[in-house]
């Protein structure tokens, strides 16, 4: 799971204590919850006859979370056991019904992280690979490259199960890896497989065509990792925000407010400038009596984490925050400008271009987002900012 994920999970645990000799699970019985034991011992036995011991921090039923299948040893707790249920229910609202595609694109992203020459593509082209990845499920024995013919044919990543070489048991690519790399870029570019590439034993694939790979990172993989270097995902890891680096030192009392910008339901927005710091802020003010009266806490910290999670062009950037005995602050960038909902009753029906150009540069804004797990549930004309200077030929677009 992703960090976001685990955290989800954290918070749906059941607290469940056991006295010496309590059954927690009962060999035979249907089973629906997973256990990770937070204090003491168990026993696990198979047909009344002991096999192991599990202590702190180890867990026993995941199968039931995926399969529903009954339970195939007894638990037992030794002494005084708390132990920490997930159970199948809680793990279904949380990733939803499809849960183990989740977990298997998950496993596809890291194999991808993880590869020498695949982890020289951006998070943007990696999440649009697995995409068009086609799940595929395999017995032992079947030939997944066929002696002779091209290696860059299709890329495979191994998400259960290996693929081994011929009548070998030499692993090709085991659970976690990819297969393909090597003939995608390099001395083997376009060779041939040399033997025929099997399952080791049943397993599942997640295969990606040449034709679609090419397609999604647009072209060759050699001009695609050159126009990477030229991304903003790129520039963004070698370089801190200038913005939040000129406004590193400034403190809350520096600030002077010059006029009120806008309010909404928990607070008020003001333009500000702090001496000695050339770009003006928006200043969002919320009332801490409020958030507490409504049980916002969460929604709030909520907000900062994700904002501080950002940096895009095309996103309105946090810079700062403080807070005061009465009152929590976000510094944001300050984009001059207006709402899109006003625009367009200035200028009038939109034109072909003008409408390509505001959904273009939506659609990229909402892929960042995916990208690091993030839903915006609140796109509108209202929440879209465009920049003062906009001509007829380009709209600099701030998503709020």
């Amino acid at each position: 799971m992703t960090k976001e994920q685990k955290d989800a999970v954290a918070e749906v645990l059941i607290l469940q204590q056991f006295t010496d000799g309590n059954v927690i699970v009962h060999e035979g019985d249907p089973g629906s919850s997973f256990y990770i034991i937070k204090e003491g011992t168990v026993v696990v036995s198979k047909e009344e006859k002991e096999i192991r011991k599990l202590v702190e921090g180890d867990s026993f039923g995941e199968q039931v979370l995926y399969d529903n299948p009954v339970r195939g040893a007894t638990v037992k707790a030794s002494g005084n056991v708390k132990c920490l249920a997930l159970s199948r229910e809680n793990l279904t609202k949380i990733l939803g019904p499809q849960f183990k595609t989740i977990m298997h694109k998950n496993q596809g992203r890291w194999a991808f992280e993880r590869n020498k020459l695949f982890c020289k593509l951006t998070k943007l082209q990696i999440e649009r690979l697995l995409e068009v990845a086609k799940l595929v499920q395999h017995k032992a024995g079947d030939v997944i490259y066929l002696k002779g013919t091209s290696g860059n044919q299709k890329i495979v990543v191994v998400i259960e199960g290996a693929l081994k070489k011929g009548a070998t048991d030499a692993i090709a690519a085991a659970r976690g890896e990819v297969f393909g790399d090597e003939y995608i870029m390099g001395p083997k570019k376009g060779a041939k497989i040399e033997e025929n590439l099997v399952m080791k034993g049943d397993g599942l694939l997640a295969e990606i065509s040449l034709q679609e790979f090419t397609n999604v990172i647009g072209g060759s993989m050699e001009d695609a990792l050159l126009k990477n270097e030229k991304s903003h995902e790129k520039k963004m890891m070698n370089l801190e925000s200038a913005l939040k680096q000129e406004a590193a030192g400034i403190k809350l009392e520096d600030l002077v407010s010059y006029k009120k910008l806008g309010f909404g339901q928990f607070g008020s927005v003001f333009l500000v400038k702090a001496k000695g710091v050339q770009p003006f802020f928006a200043l969002k003010s919320v009332s801490k009596a409020q958030v507490y009266e409504q049980g916002l806490e969460k929604y709030i910290l909520q907000e900062k984490t994700v904002l501080e999670a950002l940096n895009f062009p095309f996103i309105m950037q946090l810079v700062k925050t403080f807070k005061d005995n009465s009152r929590i602050y976000f510094l944001t960038e300050y984009v001059k400008g207006m709402e899109l909902f006003d625009v367009i009753r200035e200028i009038g029906l939109l034109g072909t271009y003008d409408s390509q150009f505001y959904i273009g540069s939506m659609i990229l804004a909402i892929e960042y987002l995916h990208a690091k797990s993030i839903v915006y549930r609140d796109l509108k004309p209202e929440n879209i900012m465009i920049d003062h200077s906009v001509t007829r030929d380009y709209w600099d677009v701030n998503l709020f």
